[in-house]
C-alpha cells in the first residue's frame, strides 16, 4: 500500500482591505462591525477586486516556482453554509492566476497544481450552550489557496513542506501565517489505496496535521485489510479524541456549479507588472542559508535555525556589522537569545544589534566570563538596564590577579587529591572537574583559561 497526501492550504494576505469590498482587513475587534453589503452579499452589489492582493498572489507564485497566467478569471463557487453569506464564494477554477511549481525540502521537491485566489468565508464561533455564532469580519478576506499534488508520502514529510511553505511566505511578508489566528491553514487528502480517500478537515496546527494524517493512513490500512472499501468523504479530526470522524460524503465537483462570476471582468496582467513583482522578491531561506554556510563558514544546522525567521537573520547580520564573529556570534544568538524568545520575536526583547556585539566581544577578549555574560544578559532583559552598564560594572570585579586564583588552584588540588591521582595516572578529562571546582571558589569571577593553565601548572609539579 503507497501513501499518497496531497495539501490544500489557504492563507490569509495581509491587505489593507478585503477581497473584493473595502472594508478593513484586520485581526479581532468588534464581531460584525468591519462589514458592508458587499461581503454581506445584499442584493445589487458589485465587486471590485483587490489589486494589492493581486500583486501579493503573484509574488507568492513566483517564489514558489510557478507559471504566472497573465490571463485568468474567477469563479463562483456555490454551495450553502451559514458562514457565507452570498451562497457562493468568490475562487478561480478552470484558469488560476498561478499554475505549477515546487518547494524543496530535504527529502525531494513537493510539487504545486495550482494557486487561486478567493474569498475567506465568516468565523464560526461554538458556545458550551450548543449555539453557532458568526463573525463576518473575516467574510471576504484576501486568500489564497495553495495546492500540492498527491506526491507527498508520509505525515514528516508533510509538516517539513509546510514549515518551508510557511517560512517562504512570511519572508515575501505576504502574511503572517500565524496557525492560532487562522491565517495559515491546511486541509489534506489521503489515500493509501487507488480506489478511495478521504479528505481531513480541522488540522489547525502543524501537530494536528501530523497526528491527523498519521491516524488516518493507519485506519485506512485497517479497512483495507478487513477486505472492505475506503469511501470518498471528509473528515474531521478531533483533537481530543485523537481520531478523525466522518464529517461528510465528499462532494463532487459538479456539486458546486462552478460558473464563471458575471461581476467580475477576467484578470489580465502585463508582462511589465510581472517582471516588476520578480524583481521585488527578497533573498528566500533556502539562499540565504546556502549563503551563511559559504560567506560565513556556519554549520548547516546553525544556519537554518538562523534562517528559520527572517527577522532573525536579519538581526544575526546586523550584529555582525558591529562585531565580525559569524561563529561566537551565532552561538550566542541560538543558545542564549533563543533561549528567552521565539525566532520571529528577538527584535521584541529590546536589545540592540550593537549591545549583543558588545557583550559577545567582551567575553571573547576575556574582559568577563561566559557566565558572568549569560548573567548579563538575562539581567538586562528582564530588569531592562543596557547591556555596556551592566558589562562595565562586572569588569571591575573580574579577579585577574595570578595569586587570588593560584590561591583557589591550591585548596581544590588539596582538597580533591583522589582526581588529581587520576589525572597523574592518564585520565586527562578530570581536569574540567579541576577548573568547574576552582571556578565555583571564584564565584565565576575569573577566566577558565587563565584557571585551566594555573591548574596544568600545578599538577606538572606534582606528577
Amino acid at each position: 500500500m503507497e501513501t499518497k497526501i496531497g495539501l490544500e492550504i489557504h492563507v490569509e494576505l495581509s491587505t489593507e482591505t478585503k477581497m473584493f469590498c473595502p472594508c478593513k482587513n484586520e485581526y479581532g475587534g468588534e464581531p460584525n462591525t468591519r462589514i458592508c453589503p458587499v461581503c454581506m452579499g445584499e442584493p445589487g452589489i458589485l465587486p471590485s477586486p483587490n489589486f494589492e492582493a493581486v500583486k501579493k498572489a503573484v509574488k507568492v507564485g513566483i517564489a514558489l516556482n510557478s507559471k504566472i497566467n497573465r490571463f485568468s478569471i474567477f469563479t463562483r463557487k456555490n454551495y450553502f453554509y451559514p458562514d457565507l453569506p452570498k451562497g457562493y464564494q468568490i475562487t478561480q477554477y478552470g484558469t488560476s492566476i498561478a499554475e505549477g511549481g515546487s518547494v524543496n525540502i530535504k527529502s525531494g521537491s513537493v510539487y504545486l497544481e495550482r494557486i487561486n485566489i478567493e474569498e475567506e468565508t465568516a468565523k464560526s464561533i461554538y458556545t458550551e450552550n450548543g449555539e453557532v455564532l458568526l463573525d463576518f469580519n473575516r467574510c471576504g478576506i484576501p486568500l489564497l489557496e495553495i495546492v500540492t499534488l498527491p506526491c507527498i508520502k508520509s505525515p514528516e514529510e508533510a509538516v517539513e513542506f509546510l514549515k518551508e511553505l510557511r517560512r517562504i511566505i512570511r519572508y515575501l511578508g505576504v502574511s503572517e501565517c500565524d496557525m492560532e489566528k487562522g491565517m495559515f491553514r491546511v486541509d489534506s487528502n489521503v489515500s493509501v489505496s487507488k480506489e478511495g480517500r478521504a479528505e481531513l478537515k480541522n488540522l489547525n496546527s502543524l501537530k494536528a496535521v501530523y497526528e491527523g494524517l498519521l491516524y488516518e493512513i493507519k485506519r485506512q490500512k485497517e479497512v483495507i485489510e478487513k477486505g472492505e472499501k475506503i469511501r470518498r468523504e471528509t473528515r474531521l479530526w478531533d483533537e481530543f479524541k485523537k481520531e478523525t470522524r466522518v464529517m461528510r460524503v465528499k462532494e463532487e465537483e459538479l456539486d458546486y456549479r462552478y460558473f464563471p462570476e458575471p461581476d467580475l471582468p477576467p484578470l489580465e496582467l502585463s508582462t511589465e507588472l510581472i517582471e516588476k513583482i520578480k524583481k521585488e522578491i527578497p533573498e528566500l531561506p533556502y539562499q540565504k542559508k546556502q549563503r551563511f554556510v559559504k560567506l560565513y563558514f556556519l554549520d548547516e544546522k546553525d544556519a537554518e535555525i538562523l534562517v528559520s525567521e527572517k527577522e532573525l537573520a536579519d538581526y544575526f547580520e546586523e550584529i555582525l556589522k558591529f562585531y565580525k564573529n559569524p561563529e561566537d556570534v551565532s552561538s550566542w544568538v541560538i543558545t542564549e537569545l533563543l533561549a528567552y524568545t521565539e525566532p520571529e520575536n528577538t527584535r521584541k526583547l529590546g536589545l540592540s544589534a550593537s549591545e549583543i556585539a558588545q557583550l559577545v566581544k567582551s567575553v571573547n577578549e576575556n574582559k568577563i566570563t561566559r557566565n558572568i555574560g549569560k548573567e548579563i544578559l538575562k539581567r538586562s532583559i528582564s530588569e531592562k538596564i543596557p547591556i555596556s552598564e551592566l558589562i562595565k560594572k562586572e569588569e571591575k570585579s573580574i579577579i585577574k590577579g595570578d595569586d587570588i586564583i593560584e590561591s583557589a588552584v591550591k585548596e581544590v588540588i588539596e582538597e580533591n587529591p583522589d582526581v588529581v591521582e587520576k589525572y597523574i595516572k592518564g585520565k586527562k578529562g578530570v581536569l574540567g572537574f579541576l577548573i568547574g571546582q576552582t571556578m565555583k571558589k571564584l564565584k565565576g569571577r575569573a577566566d577558565p583559561k587563565q584557571v585551566g593553565k594555573l591548574i596544568l601548572k600545578k599538577l606538572e609539579k606534582n606528577s
